[in-house]
């Protein structure tokens, strides 16, 4: 398992990740409302892009995107400072 940390800013940001995905789709599990993950289907090196809200909730947070396909599992961790 791959495992990376993304350090996003409270006022919102977007970063791409290249993914290699290997027989099968790749598929995205994201536990929390304010990350949204751009979606790629097939074989092969895919970029996607991983997006995170603004932060006006008065606290940091951390959220988690869990990549699977392809007999691989990355798992990026967010965290977000507050605004």
């Amino acid at each position: 398992m791959l495992h990376n940390v993304w350090e996003a800013s409270a006022a919102g940001d977007s970063v791409d990740l290249g993914v290699e995905v290997a027989f099968a789709q790749a598929w995205f599990v994201s536990a929390c409302n304010w990350l949204n993950v751009s979606s790629i289907s097939g074989m092969g090196r895919s970029d996607i892009t991983i997006n995170a809200a603004a932060n006006d909730t008065g606290s940091a947070r951390t959220g988690y995107v869990t990549i699977r396909g392809g007999g691989i599992e990355r798992v990026i961790t967010v965290n977000q400072a507050a605004d």
